[in-house]
């Protein structure tokens, strides 16, 4: 193919129908592309972020997991298609292709590669030009036009992964990695389930590992209190991470409110306890104004036994300083000198992160959930990977103050209970002071799913660079 003659058929409607004219732009676009210096980046990742950090934990982790230097891109649909589902924004999309090819940017006379398509914007002023990244990922409905976007410029060179729910076709990304309490809502085919492309987790992807954990114990002394640092202290602290927003899957009022400060008030007084109490920028109003008026009537001795720690909203966009500052720094602090942990079960991607501390982990307001919410909570219940938040009412402490009631973790956060004690055994069975609801069956922790998910997406890219080079 000459491309003198390719480039007279683009510029020029010498052929005659609609058919041939699309035809020779789809040969001009093969071979612009095998002259193309818009290279892919085989250690780069891109993370299309809308604001939400929880999402954004779960691909950066993916992205440290795989080795691959992130980048953060803030691109979502823009004004006048955002009101737009996905699967109609993606046909102004296709439109763009069928007119100017795969790779319209390049094949549009006076059109700078650093400008975005009049669909997306970005407030941060954030560009999807070459060289492309390796694997893009997307999480939400507003990002996932501009990772398609990304996987159509790079003439599908860049590997396009979607985490959770998919807005538009499976067939339109490379990857899913969807959990399995959302399969129900998608009505998957049995041929879909067992797909390669489809990879199922049982908790959201989370950066807890021991080496994050065992970095942050050492530094918690510039974060919290002395009275809340681990060490000879054998009373139990108990971290409560705390979201209580409503949703449609999720009912909290003031009454929880009131309900959930009691079970606080038995930890400190019954059980001679310390709490480590996190509120979320998510949290509703109400909750805040209870959580508040129950501080202001504690005791100066009780009030010294409780840490309120207020997670700071997040600017929209800037997620990178979220996750690397003191913000991040304080949350991994307590996670790691905690020796229970108590979550609200609105919040997945705190009861993900929980878990990865391998310590006991209780989950607040259980019987408030409903929908996929409520079967995600309930597998984890039956499957004795949490317990419900019930603080018992009878005192656990003697008259010198040590606790007789369940044990509780040592400083070695990977580790399961390894001190006995008259009421619960060494492994977690029994009675338990924090989930006072009859007798135990003992502890099951689960493991982190990051090189799991890691390793099949390797074998994904493996396999199609495999099949490329075939077909060539």
């Amino acid at each position: 193919m000459k491309a003198s003659l390719s480039r007279t058929c683009l510029r020029r409607p010498i052929c005659h129908t609609a058919k041939a004219r699309k035809k020779c732009r789809e040969r001009w676009f093969m071979f612009t592309q095998r002259r193309s210096n818009h290279s892919v980046t085989d250690e780069s990742a891109w993370i299309i972020t809308a604001g939400n950090v929880g999402k954004d934990k779960q691909a950066i982790a993916l992205s440290e997991a795989l080795g691959l230097k992130y980048q953060l891109k803030n691109v979502v649909p823009s004004a006048s298609v955002k009101w737009l589902f996905p699967v109609f924004q993606k046909r102004l999309l296709d439109y763009r292709q069928e007119q100017w090819g795969r790779h319209w940017q390049q094949g549009s006379p006076g059109t700078d590669l650093t400008d975005l398509p009049y669909y997306l914007e970005s407030p941060l002023h954030h560009s999807l030009a070459p060289p492309f990244p390796k694997i893009v990922f997307s999480s939400c409905q507003d990002t996932t036009l501009a990772a398609l976007q990304v996987c159509t410029s790079s003439a599908g060179r860049s590997f396009g992964v979607h985490l959770h729910q998919p807005f538009v076709s499976i067939t339109h990304h490379d990857a899913i990695v969807l959990p399995r309490y959302l399969w129900p809502t998608l009505a998957m085919s049995k041929e879909l389930k067992n797909s390669e492309k489809i990879i199922p987790t049982d908790l959201h992807l989370t950066n807890i590992s021991p080496k994050l954990l065992a970095t942050a114990r050492s530094q918690a002394s510039n974060f919290l209190p002395s009275e809340f640092l681990t060490g000879s202290d054998t009373r139990p602290l108990v971290a409560v991470l705390l979201r209580g927003g409503r949703s449609k899957d999720f009912a909290w009022y003031s009454d929880e409110v009131g309900r959930f400060t009691k079970q606080l008030q038995r930890i400190i007084d019954l059980h001679n306890g310390r709490v480590l109490l996190t509120l979320s920028h998510r949290s509703s109003s109400a909750t805040r104004s209870g959580i508040m008026a129950w501080l202001e009537k504690l005791t100066s001795v009780q009030r010294s036994r409780v840490f309120l720690w207020d997670q700071p909203e997040p600017q929209f966009g800037a997620i990178t300083p979220i996750i690397a500052n003191e913000t991040s720094n304080t949350y991994n602090a307590i996670l790691a000198c905690a020796t229970h942990i108590a979550v609200s079960a609105d919040s997945i991607t705190m009861i993900s992160e929980a878990l990865m501390t391998r310590k006991p982990t209780y989950i607040i307001g259980a019987a408030n959930t409903s929908s996929t919410l409520k079967s995600f909570v309930t597998k984890l219940l039956s499957e004795n990977v949490v317990r419900k938040f019930v603080p018992s009412r009878i005192p656990s402490t003697d008259n010198t103050g040590s606790l007789v009631g369940s044990p509780h973790m040592n400083d070695n956060a990977l580790s399961p209970p390894s001190t006995p004690s008259p009421i619960s055994k060494s492994d977690g069975s029994g009675a338990d002071i924090f989930s006072d609801v009859g007798d135990h069956p003992p502890w099951r922790y689960v493991s982190n799913e990051v090189d799991k998910v890691a390793q099949a997406l390797k074998q994904l890219i493996d396999h199609r660079k495999v099949d490329r080079h075939t077909t060539r």
